[in-house]
């Protein structure tokens, strides 16, 4: 649209020297050939200068993409015919937009461009004239006139503003969404330090670890793993992206008297009761993704360690900024015949400080080393909130890419990618 508006207007002022041309000997397609040649010359210069920056921001941009995802790429190159599509649309998507325009002005006649006076009669002239009659401003009829004594141009013109200003909108709309998420995220993060553990590890043998830990007042141990979901006969299946963590659906196994779980806004029926066997909870996004039809009191299937096991839904809870989640009770997992096992922690401090957050983690990890229980990150919570907030706080800056990735992930709730 760009494109069109700026050699229309090109064209337009050159309806003068058009005719003078014609009038000397030019042809019609003589003419076309020279306007030809400078749009490619606009869209060649464009593309050039265009091109290389691309290529860069874009290969800069997946980088660091992909880095936040943990994901290692063999290549950034792009294919040979992604380079060859980008000069194709340059070079030949503005003659395209100015095709109509070039046509009309090469066919210009000789009297018809000696007569061009730049503004022909415009169906909005007796809007005007009506106008001068309420005896207002001449200059004020004057700006009218020029504005729209062309419609096409004018309704062009306003149309990219329109754009624009929709494309600005939605950007802010976006960045702000994206902001109200993580806070809201912050809001739900009552502990202070977010430990994930190599491999899960049964209950009591972490307790029995974490006893006596200066300056932690409460431990919520929390067993989390993937799972695959279907109700009725259906095979349980789960759609996840190649890294195998962004997608796929993770069962969190809630102790009784946990007190850094808060129950989410409830969509239908209830949050479990302390204790509970044999029920769960999903949230919005298991449901959408997996069993869109699925009701509270149905019964779904599970696919825990290569078993399938039969669940009754009580609750279907809205979260946001979290993937597919199911919940369930420590003691519900066990009665189906899985072992009490931990693998993420989520401990309070009292002083609730940063310092203290950073003496206790690195206590956590001391005290777990020593009892043979490999930890995988231990960190304060406001490592994480750095990493979605896209910010470094005074607290990040020694953190490693490995380990602040950890962090964010233990306080999604979710194991690490």
């Amino acid at each position: 649209m760009l494109v069109a508006v700026m050699l229309n207007t090109l064209f337009a002022r050159q309806i003068p020297q058009i005719g003078i041309m014609k009038a000397v000997g030019a042809t019609t397609g003589r003419i076309a050939g020279l306007a030809t040649a400078t749009t490619l010359v606009v869209a060649a210069t464009a593309t050039a200068l265009a091109l290389g920056p691309a290529v860069l921001l874009g290969r800069s941009a997946v980088g660091l993409f992909l880095g936040f995802l943990g994901v290692r790429p063999a290549e950034l190159g792009a294919p040979w015919w992604t380079y060859a599509l980008v000069v194709a649309l340059g070079l030949g998507l503005p003659p395209l937009m100015a095709l109509r325009p070039l046509l009309r002005t090469a066919r210009t006649t000789v009297r018809a461009a000696i007569d061009h006076s730049g503004a022909p009669p415009s169906p909005a002239t007796g809007l005007v004239t009506r106008l001068g009659r309420l005896r207002l401003d001449r200059g004020l009829l004057m700006a009218v006139r020029n504005t729209v004594r062309r419609p096409a141009r004018f309704a062009l013109s306003t149309g990219l503003l329109a754009v624009a200003g929709t494309v600005f909108m939605a950007g802010m709309s976006l960045s702000t969404s994206v902001e109200a998420v993580t806070e809201e995220r912050v809001a739900e993060t009552t502990w202070d330090v977010d430990v994930q553990l190599a491999d899960p590890v049964p209950a009591d043998r972490v307790a029995t670890a974490l006893a006596g830990v200066p300056g932690v007042t409460a431990v919520d141990q929390l067993g989390v793993f993937p799972t695959a979901v279907a109700v009725d006969d259906d095979v349980p299946i789960t759609r996840t992206y190649p890294d195998q963590g962004h997608g796929r659906v993770s069962l969190t196994a809630i102790p009784a008297g946990a007190t850094t779980v808060a129950p989410p806004d409830l969509l239908e029926g209830r949050w479990l009761d302390p204790g509970e066997t044999g029920a769960v909870v999903l949230n919005q996004v298991t449901r959408e993704n997996s069993v869109p039809d699925v009701r509270t009191g149905q019964t779904v299937t599970l696919v825990l360690g290569g078993r399938t096991t039969a669940w009754r839904v009580v609750g279907v809870v809205e979260e946001v900024g979290h993937g597919a989640a199911v919940y369930t009770t420590t003691e519900g997992l066990t009665a189906a015949g899985r072992p009490a096992l931990v693998t993420t922690l989520r401990a309070t401090t009292a002083a609730h400080d940063e310092s203290s957050r950073d003496a206790a983690a690195t206590a956590i990890r001391d005290a777990l080393a020593a009892a043979g229980i490999e930890v995988r990150a231990a960190a304060s919570v406001s490592r994480g909130e750095a990493i979605s907030a896209g910010t470094s706080a005074r607290s990040s800056s020694s953190c490693s890419a490995s380990r602040c990735r950890s962090a964010w992930s233990a306080s999604s709730g979710s194991p690490p990618r």
